[in-house]
């Protein structure tokens, strides 16, 4: 069995690429999609059957020629206008027995009130019918937009193809429409085609034909009849017939193996309707009589060569293509002659239906020929049900016309379209160039930018289309400077003329700056990369075809290769880039965003989590926090919520940095130590004496780093340094702080104090000296001071530069730091604590642990600052056993002993570094109850939280201010919000339920 088999095998073999090919393809779908075995067996269209039937028959009967002539018509139906104009149309239904509306503009609410009051005046069930090509969005708001069809073109699944159709008729269905002028069957081989263009699912001929059938089998086994339109093929023109009267010059066999061939499959499976074109084509008729209205065309070709049996609309019948020919009335009289059915957008309904009549007086048109048409039509008005109640429910329209399954499916069209026409530097595997990102037409906060920025630090400028000739010349001389130049072209008309509305300096401007740094995004049309000759120099190009906000999400996504480009090429786009072309590019295993749909996740759940963080908020237990969860390596779930203090005048954005507190136990120092350890340099077994020999002295010389990490040393949890400094008269002491900074104490603690230079000494020698405890799980903060200072004697560098050039930089974690004031301005840092007792000062932009601070921000213990999604970066790398976006950074071996229990037999959960759940997860316990054993993370003092669930591919992170503005309140602990929210999670995804 094949898709279709042709007479001839030469046709077959031009246009398909193998018969295996053909054969896995109509295989996969077998089960689905029942395919005509050749053009002289073929499908019936779905009202045939019922032509005959006897509610058909009784219709009939019961009808005169004036309502028969009426059920002829469909008349536009705006629900976007005045009360006036709704008075005006049920009129005209009323009187002259229109047979079906077509929905135009509005919205879906007003539409389906409209619809019902039409419905409930008309005698007979009005047909309702939608240019739907992209889904009701295409004519209402407040609906999803599904792709065009030439991004659909794009895409090689056909089972999304399929699911497309599938949604398309779900919509309108709930809208009550029962007809969609969809697909667009025309080859576009034109590529200055301009109405139908993009239109097209594009140039080649089988694939147009094959996704044709996709769509409408769709629609057509949800009960939508589909329309192929525009017969006999509308791909090469040059004028729009909504404005005049396109002439084809083309072969006939140009004509029979290309533009009809669409057609013919779809009519040997079973479409319901196909419309006529308003164009004229002298090898098919030589009278230069549109197609619409050709008896030569419409006629003899579509009904009795191609034995059409189903309905034949016009196109709208107000267009000029008709218009210019004929006048009205006579127009709708010569379109009946032709074969037409069903008369679309006639500009006076009454004066037509008259000339009708005055035609059937004088024997031009004859009443069986009313009859034929009228029958079908009322076949089709019963199997699509309209005998039945047609009442449309207006409740939660809105809702049932967006939903998440919907958009879901919009999303991964955007993955599986997006081609990549030149990958020389994608994805870009090197997170430390120094990057810009240039926004061509899109001068706001740009979608792509800002999911561009997830994953590596750029530069932003903005370049409206009609930039000047300055603006242009000073963003020339600044680009030089980075490695890697980002081009994001969008905000594009979808027609080619004038450019599609780039003007020419810019186009010329951006041409002659490409060169192998340079990334080009089109967010738009292909076609206008024949504006761009020069566009083989550029290092990488991808295309989305259109301006959507998820496609241009996932375009960055591809770009730093957390997804895969898979799409080809619709059409031939200038002499680069061919039709069929498309690499698929590799994935780096970054994190990617996506829909929770993608991972499995109950997003019902997510009400929850906003509920118990609003509870939170209420309650006053933190004035606002970030929330991430990152499942299968897709972050389902990330949220900002309040503010950044109780004044509620400034709200927490995504990228905004939080103090992220004792979290800095796993992930500062941590990571450098486990990366000595299998470097060879570091034995954890072995006593920080070893090391370090100022500690090889008094008890301390016997803790050995494992102890120490798992917190089974000994040593005494805590100690107030900032007090030892103090006098008894509460005056400091000499040589440890002082109001103004000097060469002898240089680092700022806060506003007004600075520490001695030597101060972190006084820190060593108090932690040393304490004496230790019987060797039991206790909880102890003091040797994550002492980690920087070791691994900086190991690696022979300064601490934060080993870890930020060993793993921040290299993950994309810029924001991951011990100094979030050297990079981003204070209002992008949250506050935490007024420090009544030591700084007397809000604690803002620098850390909060006091001790931390004393070592000049720089500890193990805390200090270091990140947002959710640049710390999620670090926990993924764990997660992922030591790899993250293609590069290795630690052995699994590695992971997997830090993060074990190191000394269970003495009821310490503890990992090395890593806090572990309890050995019986519960209610009020450090984590979720349904966390796996092979789980580990840390919590922060400030509020913080970041786990990571190897069993379940899991990573939550939760960042709060809790301490604002003071360390007494518990609330947060006491409402267990944290771990409230992580076992939410789980349950979303079928885990503790």
């Amino acid at each position: 069995m094949v898709f279709l088999q042709l007479k001839q095998s030469a046709i077959m073999a031009k246009f398909f690429n193998s018969t295996l090919k053909i054969l896995m393809v109509v295989l996969l779908f077998f089960a689905e999609v029942q395919i005509s075995k050749s053009q002289d067996q073929p499908f019936d269209p779905p009202m045939i059957k019922y032509l005959n039937h006897p509610l058909v028959d009784s219709v009939m009967l019961n009808l005169d020629l004036d309502q028969k002539i009426g059920q002829l018509f469909m008349a536009p139906a705006y629900s976007n206008r005045d009360s006036m104009y709704l008075k005006k149309l049920l009129e005209d239904i009323k009187k002259w027995q229109i047979g079906g509306v077509i929905a135009m503009q509005g919205g879906p609410v007003r539409h389906i009130q409209m619809v019902n009051q039409l419905q409930e005046i008309s005698e007979a069930p009005l047909m309702v019918a939608m240019d739907a090509e992209w889904g009701p969005k295409m004519r209402l708001d407040s609906t999803i937009r599904l792709p065009y069809q030439m991004t659909l073109g794009a895409v090689e699944d056909d089972s999304l193809i399929m699911e497309t159709g599938n949604s398309m008729a779900r919509q309108l269905k709930r809208l009550g429409v029962h007809i969609n002028f969809s697909p667009v069957a025309d080859v576009n081989s034109n590529p200055e085609n301009p109405v139908i263009n993009f239109r097209s699912f594009g140039e080649k001929t089988g694939d147009v034909a094959w996704k044709s059938f996709l769509l409408s089998h769709s629609l057509q086994k949800n009960g939508i009849l589909a329309v192929a339109k525009h017969f006999p093929g509308h791909g090469d023109t040059d004028v729009d017939s909504h404005l005049g009267l396109p002439v084809i010059n083309r072969s006939m066999q140009e004509i029979n193996l290309e533009d009809l061939y669409p057609f013919k499959t779809l009519i040997s499976n079973g479409i319901g309707g196909i419309m006529t074109a308003h164009m004229s084509i002298p090898v098919l008729d030589s009278t230069s009589t549109p197609a619409s209205i050709s008896t030569k065309i419409t006629g003899e070709l579509l009904q009795n060569e191609l034995n059409f049996e189903g309905l034949i609309f016009t196109d709208a019948l107000n267009m000029k293509g008709a218009t210019e020919f004929v006048e009205p009335g006579m127009l709708e009289v010569k379109a009946l002659l032709a074969g037409n059915d069903v008369l679309l957008f006639s500009e006076d309904v009454g004066f037509a239906i008259q000339q009708i009549k005055n035609a059937l007086k004088i024997g031009v048109l004859s009443e069986e020929r009313i009859d034929r048409s009228c029958r079908k039509i009322l076949a089709a008005k019963y199997w699509l049900g309209l005998f039945d109640n047609h009442r449309v429910d207006t409740a939660n329209a809105i809702g049932d016309l967006n939903l998440e399954k919907d958009e879901y499916l919009v999303e991964q069209l955007s993955i599986a379209s997006i081609t990549c026409l030149k990958n020389d530097n994608i994805p870009v595997a090197d997170l430390e160039q120094k990057t810009a990102i240039i926004q061509v037409g899109d001068t706001s906060q740009s979608e792509f930018s800002k999911m561009m920025l997830n994953y590596a630090p750029s530069e932003v400028f903005k370049l409206p289309h009609n930039a000047t000739k300055a603006q242009l010349d000073d963003i020339s001389s600044q680009i030089v400077a980075y490695d890697l130049v980002v081009w994001s072209i969008s905000g594009l008309n979808v027609y080619p003329g004038n450019q599609f509305g780039a003007s020419k300096e810019v186009l010329n401007w951006i041409d002659n700056s490409l060169d192998a740094r340079s990334i080009v995004v089109l967010h738009g049309n292909p076609y206008l990369f024949r504006h761009l000759p020069n566009i083989n120099l550029a290092g990488g190009v991808l295309v989305t075809y259109q301006e959507l906000e998820v496609a241009k999400k996932v375009a960055a996504q591809v770009i730093y290769g957390a997804l895969s480009a898979k799409g080809r090429l619709p059409v031939t786009c200038g002499k680069h880039f061919t039709v069929g072309q498309g690499v698929t590019t590799k994935n780096l295993g970054r994190i990617s965003y996506q829909s929770a749909l993608s991972v499995g996740v109950n997003t019902d759940y997510f009400t929850k989590v906003d509920e118990k963080v609003a509870e939170a908020i209420k309650e006053k237990a933190t004035p606002g926090c970030q929330v991430l969860a990152l499942k299968d390596g897709v972050v389902f779930f990330q949220k900002s919520y309040g503010y950044h203090t109780y004044d509620s005048i400034q709200k927490v954005n995504n990228s905004d940095l939080y103090d992220i507190a004792s979290i800095t136990k796993i992930a500062g120092a941590l990571p450098g130590i486990m990366k000595l350890y299998e470097d060879g340099l570091l034995d954890i077994d072995g006593t920080f004496g070893d090391y370090m020999p100022y500690f090889n002295r008094k008890s301390f010389k016997e803790v050995t780093i494992r102890e120490a990490l798992a917190h089974q040393a000994g040593l005494y949890p805590w100690i107030p340094f900032w007090k030892e400094a103090r006098r008894k008269n509460g005056k400091y002491k000499w040589f440890t702080f002082k109001e103004d900074s000097s060469r002898r104490f240089p680092h700022k603690i806060a506003d007004n104090l600075y520490a001695h230079r030597k101060f972190n000494k006084k820190v060593y020698k108090s932690i040393r000296n304490r004496p230790l405890d019987e060797k039991t799980y206790k909880y102890s903060g003091l040797s994550f001071y002492l980690y920087p200072e070791l691994i900086r004697c190991l690696s022979k560098e300064p601490y934060w530069s080993y870890i930020d050039q060993n793993f921040y930089r290299p993950l994309g974690a810029s924001r991951l730091t011990y100094f979030p004031l050297d990079q981003y301005s204070l209002n992008q840092v949250i506050p935490t604590e007024y420090d009544s007792l030591f700084r007397k000062q809000l604690i803002h932009g620098t850390v909060h642990d006091e001790g931390a601070a004393l070592m000049q921000g720089m500890s193990s213990n805390a200090g270091l600052f990140s947002n959710a999604n640049d710390l999620a970066k670090l926990m993924q790398m764990y997660l992922l056993n030591g790899t993250y976006g293609g590069k290795h950074y630690l052995d699994s071996a590695t992971i997997a002993g830090f993060t074990s229990c190191q000394f269970c037999e003495d009821d310490n959960r503890r990992g090395l570094g890593f806090d572990r759940p309890l050995p019986d997860p519960h209610q009020n316990g450090n984590t979720a109850v349904s966390v796996s054993q092979k789980s580990f993370g840390h919590s922060g003092f400030t509020g913080t939280f970041a786990w990571v669930d190897p069993e379940y591919n899991f990573v939550y992170i939760f960042l709060s201010n809790r301490v604002y503005p003071t360390r007494e309140n518990k609330k947060l602990f006491q409402l267990n919000t944290r771990t409230d929210i992580q076992q939410l999670f789980y349950e979303s995804f079928g885990v503790g339920l």
